[in-house]
């Protein structure tokens, strides 16, 4: 970098053609850029040129090299720069050329850039904030903590949330200044869980020690954050959320907490088990099976007889709940056994049954499947549509079945299954 910038024509094409065009060089450039333009004006001035160099080779790394460099090389470079990015960008795009700007963080681009992050279009100003590496508040400007701060409700809890989760510490501690004082309390658990995630704990303690009250109830609905690092904090927490249990408002919540907290009251293994039996239970929900997954972890002999409870019921199981009733013995009487040949029961909670069944249900199934298989045969004809699906439902029910059940009674029928009346 000094040499070419000092007119040396050969160390000037090494250091295009050799370095700032291969990736692998990459860290080394920037590393080189930090030292190199803090030694002085001629430091300074040199990486101004590499960087006049890297931006018709590789735009991106010449933002990189604006960013880890100083202030004075920005100074002789921004006009170039500047002019470069306004003929590049297209307005209210998020383009390269917006990426570019956020990379170097120059709060010259703010002008470019404030329009995506205030646009009310969720899919613009999530792709702004989400399309470089880091996300830098810098490109937002000096007054960036004002103006976010009077962004629409909506926009503020997303994208301060974002500032918080994909910049660097500057923007953690932009997204926790301004949630000490936002209003909405959605907003500010919004950055409480983005920080969270960031293991941001000092942040997080100070946001909820000034947090209102209303804050401190929207997260103990929440399973995120699940433990504070703060001990006095966490007690107010664990004990809003005991309050929350008890109050029963939210049965994914409430299996939540007492899954994490690993209870050892005689009666919270208990209370997973109502909560998960109960026909109230939101099953559909998308968190449902995640919460029954915590609480197998905790409780696996409440959660399974509770799912086993589900089926006998004919209630619905949370996705991928089967695999929790590994280990439960196959049955061939009862409740359970009785619904997976029955072609009313629902099919999701026929599926679950399929999984159940013992060796004495598996082969009346299989003694059906041949049956329909031979009035095929004698019939000479395709099956009529209620055959059909009656015919793919058995197979189905044997196909979902364990193992030990299936090969205990398929030996008579084994010959006979292979022959589909769709063959």
């Amino acid at each position: 970098m000094r040499e070419g910038a000092e007119g040396n024509v050969e160390a000037r094409r090494a250091l295009r053609g050799d370095i700032l065009n291969w990736t692998p060089w990459e860290e080394s450039i920037l590393f080189a850029c930090e030292r190199l333009s803090r030694e002085g004006a001629a430091g300074a001035q040199a990486v101004a040129a590499a960087v006049h160099d890297a931006l018709t080779i590789d735009p991106m790394l010449a933002a990189e090299m604006i960013y880890r460099a100083v202030p004075e090389v920005w100074e002789h470079v921004k006009e170039k720069v500047i002019a470069f990015a306004g003929r590049w960008h297209e307005a209210a795009k998020v383009d390269r050329a917006a990426r570019f700007m956020i990379t170097s963080g120059q709060p010259e681009f703010a002008p470019y850039i404030w329009p995506l992050i205030s646009s009310p279009d969720s899919q613009i100003y999530l792709y702004a904030l989400r399309t470089a590496r880091r996300f830098r508040p810098s490109v937002l400007g000096p007054d960036a903590q004002k103006r976010l701060s009077e962004l629409s409700e909506n926009s503020r809890r997303y994208v301060l949330a974002e500032i918080g989760r994909r910049s660097g510490f500057d923007g953690m501690e932009l997204a926790a200044a301004l949630a000490k004082t936002d209003p909405s309390p959605h907003v500010v658990v919004e950055i409480v869980q983005s920080l969270q995630f960031r293991r941001a704990d000092r942040h997080v303690s100070e946001i909820l020690r000034a947090a209102s009250d209303d804050v401190w109830k929207l997260v103990a609905k929440k399973n995120y954050p699940d433990k504070l690092a703060d001990t006095s904090l966490n007690t107010r927490l664990a004990k809003l959320r005991r309050a929350e249990i008890a109050n029963d408002t939210d049965p994914i919540l409430a299996i939540g907490i007492l899954a994490e907290q690993k209870s050892d009251e005689h009666d919270a293994g208990e209370r997973v088990e109502q909560l998960i039996q109960s026909s109230e239970f939101p099953v559909r929900n998308q968190h449902a099976g995640g919460a029954v997954r915590r609480a197998f972890e905790t409780y696996p002999r409440q959660t399974a007889g509770a799912l086993l409870n589900r089926v006998a019921t004919g209630f619905e199981l949370p996705y991928g709940a089967e695999e929790f009733l590994a280990d439960a013995a196959p049955l061939d009487d009862g409740p359970i056994a009785a619904a997976a040949p029955d072609k009313t029961t629902p099919e999701r909670v026929a599926r679950a049954a399929f999984t159940l069944i013992g060796p004495k249900t598996v082969g009346m199934m299989m003694d059906q499947l041949c049956a329909l298989d031979d009035e095929f045969e004698q019939k000479g004809q395709a099956l009529g549509e209620a055959a059909g699906k009656e015919y793919h439902r058995l197979i189905d029910a044997i196909i979902a079945s364990r193992d030990a059940p299936f090969f205990a009674r398929c030996s008579n029928a084994h010959d006979r299954i292979g022959r589909g009346a769709y063959d």
